[in-house]
């Protein structure tokens, strides 16, 4: 039993031997990395509170965070495997006043030709707190918004949000209360809400497949039903009630396929 073990120990070194694998020149290294095209765009528009921002994108991500300066900046990084794909992709960016409110919007935008080689577009956004964020991605990309603060005075408090992604997973991180709206939808993907424990909003999530947990209590609506493995998974997959004692805030989160998580950790 010993002597085998050793002889088929020493036969796979000495086919490790035989079979050594050739570490890449570095031309071949240089050639990998020169595969993905990639670009830089930036803008800023200082704006006038409480702004407004519009984002429409193909294949990305997106980052927003909340910060104390009154303007917005944008910055965007697209990746292609080729250069005609990346030059074919632009990142249209634009300001509006409409009543006094300060509207940015972002999209991307691709040729029909170029739309086959999915030239990825990924966003990071400062916004200032209070600002209605709207975000939409039409085929693939996560959401992560951020409203931390960073000094006491900070007080980043999220405006109104809508974001809506076809296939994706969306990150909400609030250290302030939710006072507004939070509308948040994906085909596929999971939905993260990290809010505080003393959030005040009604609350209707729903998934089709995955499941519902929460941290922070729900004080769910009145039903009447039968109890039953299918109604007990029902009730994993809808929820509807109130996240503490009184309505300031309203959250929906409607999820095709995917888990939806709300807690403060």
């Amino acid at each position: 039993m010993y002597l085998k073990t050793i002889c088929i120990v020493v036969s796979f070194w000495n086919c490790c031997a035989l079979h050594a694998f050739e570490l890449p020149s570095l031309d071949g290294i240089t050639s990998w990395f020169n595969f993905i095209k990639t670009e830089d765009v930036s803008a800023e528009y200082p704006v006038t509170q409480p702004a407004k921002i519009i984002v429409t994108n193909n294949y990305g991500n997106t980052t927003l965070e909340l910060w104390n300066l009154p303007q917005i900046k944008i910055t965007a990084t697209k990746q292609a495997r080729a250069e005609e794909a990346l030059k074919a992709t632009a990142v249209i960016t634009n300001m509006t006043e409409n009543g006094g409110q300060s509207i940015v919007t972002i999209e991307t935008k691709s040729a029909e030709d170029a739309q086959e080689d999915k030239t990825v577009v990924d966003y990071t956004i400062f916004v200032p707190k209070g600002t209605d964020i709207r975000i939409s991605h039409h085929n693939k990309g996560s959401v992560l918004i951020k409203a931390i603060n960073y000094s006491p005075e900070a007080n980043a408090r999220l405006g109104n949000v809508t974001v809506n992604t076809t296939k994706g997973s969306i990150t909400v991180q609030s250290e302030n209360p939710l006072t507004n709206s939070m509308i948040l939808k994906t085909g596929k993907g999971n939905v993260s809400l990290n809010i505080p424990q003393m959030t005040n909003a009604r609350l209707e999530a729903h998934t089709r497949k995955g499941t519902i947990t929460s941290t922070i209590p729900v004080t769910l609506d009145p039903i009447t039903t039968k109890l039953s493995g299918k109604q007990w998974q029902q009730m994993m997959q809808h929820v509807q009630g109130m996240l503490g004692t009184e309505s300031e805030g309203f959250i929906s989160v409607d999820v095709g396929s995917g888990n939806i998580e709300i807690g403060n950790e």
